[in-house]
């Protein structure tokens, strides 16, 4: 089903206008991404980029802090969604993830590490993936947790390229997460670069 490009507002199929704002809607049931025009963001401290359509109902923060870990956050309190992005310097060289066992330890570190202050977070899956855009390889965990008692879903992605890290979280309702992976989670993720 689409969803409005002015509001974000699902509109029924075959619908001419937004049922919530009145905005024209798209003709067909493409992801709004595909009709928005696109910006481009670049960490100057970190070097990371990325291009983001530019959808009503998202917005960007960035935090005050230059050093914080998290760099840049799109949030979404319509559909109760945030995507974050983030940079640490690690201590060691990570290895190669594709190497006996350094994939499992990462995914036990990451998750161990988030679990500690999440105690409702389950892990669903955990996969090798690599950037699209450099070749460097990640892993990618899928989760649940409970945020004031409503469930959530998210997914962590942690790229590994010498020393840094550069992690990528998506999470919200878990009802709402399928639509904000669609309309701006995924699409981004793509064009993550470092």
């Amino acid at each position: 089903m689409p969803f409005c490009i002015k509001c974000g507002h699902e509109i029924p199929v075959g619908a001419s206008f937004c049922p919530n704002c009145g905005a024209q809607a798209t003709i067909g049931v493409a992801s709004t991404v595909e009709h928005a025009r696109l910006k481009h963001y670049t960490d100057g401290e970190t070097g990371f980029s990325l291009d983001y359509p530019d959808l009503a109902g998202w917005t960007i923060q960035k935090p005050p802090q230059v050093r914080a870990p998290t760099r840049l956050t799109f949030v979404n309190n319509q559909l109760k969604a945030t995507l974050v992005f983030g940079f640490i310097q690690l201590p060691n060289v990570i290895p190669d993830l594709s190497g006996p066992g350094i994939f499992d330890a990462a995914v036990a570190n990451i998750f161990d590490s988030y679990q500690r202050s999440h105690p409702y977070a389950s892990l669903l899956s955990s996969r090798l993936v690599t950037n699209p855009n450099n070749g460097v390889k990640g892993v990618e965990l899928v989760y649940t947790d409970k945020v004031q008692g409503d469930p959530w879903k998210g997914r962590l992605t942690a790229f590994f390229k010498g020393s840094k890290r550069y992690d990528v979280t998506a999470f919200s309702l878990q009802e709402n997460f399928d639509h904000a992976d669609r309309e701006l989670f995924a699409s981004v993720l793509k064009s993550f670069n470092f």
